[in-house]
C-alpha cells in the first residue's frame, strides 16, 4: 500500500510519553481492525505483541515503527522545544480519528496533514536530493546556506515555496489540510483564533472539541492550492518573514 499522506502532530517539549503514545496507536489500530502481525521497530522485525517491549518508557524518548499500512514516528526536537508524532498512511485514511486518538498523548499544540511527495519537494533545499532522484534543479532559485567558509555552499532557495516548513520554538510554521490548532498554538504564532474564525479565503474553519479545524476548499491532496497556502500563512503566522 502506498503511504502517500502524513499526519504531523506537534506537542510541547518532553510532554509525550513514548509508551503511552504507542498504546494509543495500538488502540486506534484495534478500532480500525488494521493491526498487522509484525512491525519493523528501529530496523528490527518484531511481532506486534512484542513491540511494546521495544518502546522506551517516559518522556524525551523516540521510536520508529513501520508496517505495510502505517508508519509511526515519535521525534524529540530539543533545539526547537517540541515533540512530534508522525503517522504516515494512505490517502483514504480517516485522519480526524487518528488526531483525536493521539492528541492526548502530550500537551497538544497543532497538527496538519500533508501529501508526502509534495511536502518533500517543497522543502528540498539540498541539490543532492535532486541528483539522487535524477530531477533537474539548475532552473530553481539558489542561495547560500549562510555558513562561513569552508562550510558555505549553494543550496536551493525554498523561501518562496508556499508549502515550506520552518521550525520555531514550540511550534512549526507549516501548512496542510486539514489542520487542527490549539490556543497554545495561537499564543506561540502571534495569530488569534478570533481573526482566523472570521477570516474569508479558500478554506473553511470551525471549532471542534476545543480546537480550530481548518480545511482547504477544493483541495487536491497531491498539490494544494498555492493561493490558499499563501492566505493561510499570512493569517496563521503573522510574524513570519
Amino acid at each position: 500500500m502506498k503511504l502517500d499522506q502524513e499526519l504531523v502532530i506537534i506537542f510541547s517539549a518532553r510532554s509525550v510519553s513514548a509508551k503511552e503514545a504507542w498504546l494509543r496507536i495500538l488502540a486506534q489500530l484495534s478500532r480500525e481492525n488494521s493491526s498487522e502481525s509484525t512491525y519493523t521497530v528501529n530496523g528490527q522485525i518484531i511481532a506486534i505483541h512484542d513491540v511494546e517491549n521495544m518502546i522506551p518508557s517516559g518522556t524525551g524518548q523516540h521510536f520508529n515503527v513501520q508496517g505495510n499500512t502505517y508508519e509511526f514516528d515519535l521525534t524529540i526536537v530539543g533545539a526547537y522545544a517540541h515533540d512530534a508524532i508522525r503517522v504516515r498512511g494512505a490517502a483514504q485514511t480517516d485522519w480526524d480519528s487518528w488526531l483525536h486518538a493521539l492528541k492526548g498523548a502530550g500537551q497538544f499544540v497543532q497538527a496538519y496533514v500533508v501529501n508526502v511527495e509534495y511536502d518533500y519537494w517543497q522543502n528540498a533545499s539540498d541539490p543532492l536530493q535532486y541528483i539522487a532522484r535524477d530531477v533537474p534543479y539548475q532552473h530553481l532559485p539558489s542561495t547560500s546556506n549562510g555558513l562561513p567558509p569552508p562550510l558555505e555552499r549553494t543550496i536551493i532557495d525554498i523561501s518562496g515555496n508556499p508549502g515550506r516548513r520552518v521550525l520555531h520554538q514550540g511550534f512549526i510554521e507549516a501548512l496542510g489540510s486539514p489542520m487542527w490548532l490549539s490556543e497554545q498554538f495561537f499564543g506561540l504564532s502571534g495569530a488569534t483564533s478570533k481573526e482566523v474564525l472570521s477570516a474569508n479565503g479558500d478554506f473553511t474553519v470551525r471549532q471542534e472539541n476545543g480546537l480550530l479545524r481548518l480545511e482547504i476548499t477544493n483541495d487536491q491532496a497531491a498539490s494544494p492550492s498555492p493561493r490558499a497556502l499563501i492566505q493561510l500563512r499570512k493569517l496563521l503566522f503573522p510574524r513570519a518573514k
